[in-house]
């Protein structure tokens, strides 16, 4: 009896002890890894992108493998985890494509690829990819067409095709359980920025970088320009490096590239900065100096980018006065292994918020986010 009550009480201990150390664990505060590390990344290239299909995770790295031709150089791919667990696999598509541009409608997946410029839908239920016919595209000589940019929304897609320098794009759009057909493109040899399209009250808004941000009228089939973003601050239009698109709030949402301008809101017929100069002469602004992404999480205005990688926070998007914005910055660089050059996706499921931190993607809860913001400048 006694050899039985002091194992009982040597289990209760062990028990307690184990416990003690979830509880710490699950408690600790700041970023984590989500299983999905590339260390090698400075040389291979980094994670770009992030998207869920209900409780499903996609990741995409920007891969160039040692022996890549000098005609496919980057060759990047893709992988499938799960919310919740740290295990992911590589997810390949047919015919040897390699992905280059995504969006969903909420139950499937649709990737166009690099080198082929063909589209495909994944299926979650059934776990297979299915080929959308397209119309025929112009021939081209010496083309590698590319779908740099789509997306899906109100049940219509669009996709923007690259054929190479000269000849400018190829758009198509339809129903998603329809028929694709051409549209016009934005211009003459421009292109849609990447994966930067958003559909917003039967409109489809998409930026070009140096050009500023368009819109299409999916009904119409017509496109117009929005005014610059940079006019209140003289800056030339061909300058503008417009290089981030998103909604907070029923509203389009820029960044910039290489600018300390922050985030500017569309408010129907002109530009609002979210992101005020400070009042204390030194003209700072709280923003990283390039804008990647731009993420709307639970009422949150969240971005991130380069040169302060980690992602940054609007307190109020009601107030808007300089000190307003935080970082989120505990314990990102231990959750990646090192600070990464940039950050390029953001992405909120859940009560969970993950970013693409080059490294690799990470993760904080969403209940953590006041805890472990701090303010951009201290004083």
């Amino acid at each position: 009896m006694r050899w039985l009550l002091s194992s009982l009480l040597l289990l209760g201990f062990l028990l307690s002890g184990c416990a003690s150390e979830l509880t710490a664990a699950d408690s600790a505060l700041g970023w984590r890894s989500t299983g999905l590390s590339f260390p090698n990344a400075k040389k291979t290239g980094g994670v770009h992108k992030v998207i869920a299909v209900g409780n499903t995770l996609f990741a995409m790295d920007a891969f160039t493998p040692d022996s890549a031709p000098a005609s496919r150089l980057n060759q990047w791919r893709l992988w499938k985890g799960r919310v919740g667990s740290l295990q992911w696999e590589q997810l390949t598509l047919p015919e040897g494509d390699i992905p280059q541009s995504w969006a969903t409608d909420g139950s499937d997946l649709f990737v166009g690829t690099k080198y082929s410029g063909r589209l495909w839908s994944y299926s979650l239920g059934t776990m297979t990819w299915t080929k959308l016919a397209l119309p025929l595209m112009p021939s081209v000589n010496d083309s590698q067409p590319y779908v740099h940019s789509i997306a899906v929304g109100d049940g219509q897609l669009f996709a923007g095709i690259g054929m190479n320098a000269t000849s400018g794009s190829y758009c198509v759009s339809g129903e998603i359980s329809g028929s694709l057909h051409q549209v016009p493109c934005v211009g003459v040899n421009r292109n849609i920025t990447l994966d930067k399209l958003r559909f917003l009250d039967g409109n489809l808004y998409g930026i070009q970088y140096q050009f500023g941000v368009f819109r299409f009228n999916v009904n119409a089939g017509t496109w117009d320009t929005l005014p610059s973003a940079w006019g209140p601050q003289g800056v030339k239009k061909d300058m503008e490096m417009v290089s981030a698109l998103g909604v907070h709030n029923g509203k389009i949402h820029v960044g910039f590239d290489g600018w300390w301008q922050g985030i500017f809101r569309w408010d129907d017929d002109h530009w609002t900065s979210l992101c005020p100069t400070s009042t204390d002469g030194k003209e700072r602004v709280e923003s990283a100096q390039t804008n990647y992404a731009i993420e709307s999480f639970k009422g949150r205005l969240i971005t991130a980018g380069s040169m302060g990688a980690a992602p940054t926070m609007q307190l109020s998007s009601e107030t808007l006065k300089f000190g307003n914005w935080r970082i989120i910055d505990e314990n990102w660089t231990n959750a990646l292994g090192e600070s990464p050059p940039d950050t390029r996706d953001l992405l909120g499921v859940g009560d969970t918020l993950y970013a693409a931190g080059w490294y690799g993607l990470v993760k904080v809860p969403f209940d953590q986010l006041d805890k472990i913001a701090r303010p951009m400048f201290k004083d």
